[in-house]
């Protein structure tokens, strides 16, 4: 489910005469916000403009929802309360749903806004987030940032959570926040400002502007090497600051193009603080072919977090090509995982000892040197040895697989 942004919000509550022109916002080609102040050449105004989008996916990287109405705004001429420049957030209509709001006042009641206007001043300003959900499955939220117009280079955003124990920091728009949560049960006590009690709220409480002059950790290199059929992950710190360590974390690369969720493989203690350069290493256990990222998450003493830059691996199949089959015996699903060194295409059946194909799928699409994965439904086949049999261009393979009920 994708919401709409605010500026087709803007654009549809002008056309309704519901919003004045001097509300509105539209985007220019540089994706800059523009105002009717703005466009005036003599306008003074200061202003710097945060646009930031939540998704959610499924443990398969599937998407669930998108909510991309969710702004901060910052003018000379704002106010710390209702102005204006803030707009309400109207709650999705739907059965599944997740969103990000502020939590604010309106003529004198609680309110969930989309956009939260402040004055533009460079200082430490306090918000209020709300991630406000309805039915929905435990999943992964991924928080990316659409537009960072016009913010000072010294300023970052942080969102403080108690209830994941984790301070996120974004300190520029190619920044991701990613956690995770679990299925939203409801309650009449979460309900919150024009929430539903059918709906859960999770507080998060958020601090914009300046940033510390230092980082906690200088991260001076980081290398990820192949070591057979394991990855050697090797990085330098120059300086470090109330380092609690670093969770090594990985994702493969799928070649349906969804995006897999990143895992932890293990955690490495840092050094605390320590003006002195320091080295660590992490080998990870033996990886299937495919492509493979890993990056560093950076861990302070009081739960702050910060993400690395990716490293890429890719381990080449051996022989033409490699196949996996999960669970084995298998009940209600089998998962076959295939990949193979050249791109083609593949069939997949499941045939019983007679030879007799009683269930196929495909074609799937290969991509070279990438696991590809497809699923059989054994809910309605009988007990027993099956054969198991993937067909390329370039290859044919056979497995025997068990069937429980």
């Amino acid at each position: 489910m994708r919401f709409p942004s605010i500026a087709l919000i803007s654009a549809l509550l002008l056309s309704v005469g519901l919003l004045t022109p001097a509300q509105a916002f539209t985007y220019t080609a540089d994706e800059s916000p523009t105002t009717a102040d703005q466009r005036n050449p003599k306008s003074s105004t200061d202003l710097a403009y945060i646009d930031l989008t939540l998704t959610t996916t499924d443990s398969y990287g599937g998407e669930i929802t998108v909510d991309e109405a969710f702004s901060l705004y910052f003018r000379s001429d704002a106010t710390d309360g209702w102005d204006p420049y803030d707009a309400s957030q109207l709650l999705p209509r739907g059965d599944t749903w997740a969103i990000m709001a502020f939590k604010g006042e309106k003529n004198g009641e609680e309110v969930l806004k989309s956009q939260e206007s402040r004055p533009y001043a460079d200082s430490i300003q306090v918000v209020d987030v709300e991630f406000v959900q309805k039915n929905m499955p435990a999943a992964t939220y991924t928080i990316t940032v659409d537009r960072w117009y016009s913010v000072p280079s010294n300023w970052s955003l942080r969102l403080k959570s108690q209830a994941l124990d984790t301070t996120f920091v974004i300190d520029e728009k190619s920044d991701v926040i990613e956690f995770e949560m679990e299925a939203s049960t409801s309650s009449k006590s979460n309900a919150g400002p024009k929430a539903t009690t059918d709906t859960t709220m999770v507080s998060m409480a958020g601090e914009v502007g300046p940033k510390s002059s230092t980082l906690p950790v200088e991260l001076s290199s980081f290398t990820a090497r192949l070591n057979g059929e394991k990855t050697s992950l090797n990085w330098t710190t120059a300086s470090e600051t109330n380092n609690s360590g670093f969770a090594i974390q990985h994702r493969q690369a799928e070649s349906h193009g969804d995006k897999s969720q990143w895992t932890q493989l293990g955690f490495v203690e840092g050094e605390g603080t320590t003006d002195q350069p320091q080295q660590y290493r992490f080998t990870t256990s033996s990886l299937p072919s495919g492509t493979h990222h890993f990056r560093l998450k950076q861990i302070d003493h009081d739960g702050t977090v910060h993400l690395s830059e990716a490293r890429t691996v890719v381990r080449r199949v051996k022989g033409t090509m490699e196949l996996t089959t999960a669970p084995n015996p298998f009940t209600t699903q089998l998962t076959i995982s295939v990949t193979a060194r050249k791109r083609q295409t593949a069939q997949v059946r499941l045939m019983d000892m007679l030879g007799r194909v009683v269930k196929e799928t495909g074609p799937i699409q290969l991509q070279a040197n990438t696991e590809a994965q497809t699923q059989i439904d054994g809910r309605r086949l009988a007990s027993g040895s099956y054969i198991l049999q993937v067909e390329g261009e370039t290859f044919t393979t056979t497995e025997r697989v068990m069937h429980v009920r």
